[in-house]
């Protein structure tokens, strides 16, 4: 009788995490949320110093304009996002092929995640994303990471060229708009993912909003690190409107990209799945 029970209990458990049920536990947190070989830190190397929009505005058009040059290109990409008031962490590799835009990632931590998949492709699969998770391959509507509480975003808002599509048009709104408090500082900003190094001496871009403006901005703060010697952008801190009386508002994102690398010939097939 007892191993009648047993054998029940384990049908069910495989059942569950079958279909749409691995769907179901990804999104209700049943997987662990850290990560544990990763490090990043920094160090400031100048004082901050005011400004306007004009230098963050030029930073960010110089690397939009290099990486529309570029076809695609593969990175280290550090996911924090806070979801339901807790702060997830993920450690992927990220590949994008800008045109026509193919995306893919493909998780390394949390260890319960490793060797998950989720792809886009443009034209294919009927508008969604493929997702492999262990054996299972499905496709879901993009909507569904939002939905499951996987990512505060769409698959097909990742990457650094929607990145700094974003902060070009933003920053050139924000400057005629004259709302914006802005500092400059230079940061060393230094990593270590997996065992392997990464160090970048970057220009900090930070840009605060004013209270009034909430229903206008999402973030209430944000700083963005430019690499000096690549001009690519390596982090992007975005900060909640401070409430009961805070001074800061928490993290909600905060995006990390390392060892960046150009794809001369990305193919379609790399995004098959």
């Amino acid at each position: 009788m007892r191993c009648k029970k047993t054998w029940l209990i384990i049908a069910s458990t495989l059942i569950v995490l079958s279909g749409g049920g691995v769907v179901t536990a990804w999104g209700l947190g049943w997987f662990d949320k850290g990560v544990h070989n990763v490090s990043v830190g920094e160090n400031a190397t100048s004082e901050s110093v005011t400004g306007n929009l004009t230098e963050a505005l030029a930073l960010a058009s110089a690397a939009q304009g290099k990486l529309q040059q570029w076809p695609g290109y593969q990175c280290i990409y550090l996911r924090d996002e806070r979801i339901d008031n807790e702060l997830t962490e993920n450690s992927l590799v990220l590949t994008v092929l800008h045109e026509p835009f193919h995306v893919m990632m493909e998780w390394v931590e949390p260890k319960s995640k490793a060797g998950r998949k989720a792809v886009f492709a443009t034209g294919k699969n009927e508008g969604k994303m493929r997702v492999k998770i262990g054996f299972l391959k499905m496709s879901l509507d993009l909507q569904e990471s939002i939905t499951r509480k996987e990512s505060r975003h769409t698959l097909v808002e990742a990457g650094l060229l929607n990145l700094m599509n974003r902060f070009v048009k933003s920053w050139d709104e924000e400057s005629k708009a004259g709302e914006t408090s802005t500092k400059y500082s230079d940061v060393e900003l230094s990593g270590q993912v997996s065992g392997k190094k990464y160090t970048h001496a970057c220009r900090c871009v930070e840009t605060d909003h004013p209270l009034s403006t909430k229903s206008k901005y999402a973030f209430h703060r944000v700083k963005i690190y430019f690499d000096k010697t690549s001009g690519l952008p390596v982090r992007m801190e975005g900060y909640d409107w401070p409430s009961n009386g805070e001074k800061e508002g928490r993290l909600l994102e905060r995006y990390t990209y390392f060892d960046v690398k150009a794809m001369p010939t990305p193919t379609a097939g790399q995004f098959e799945l």
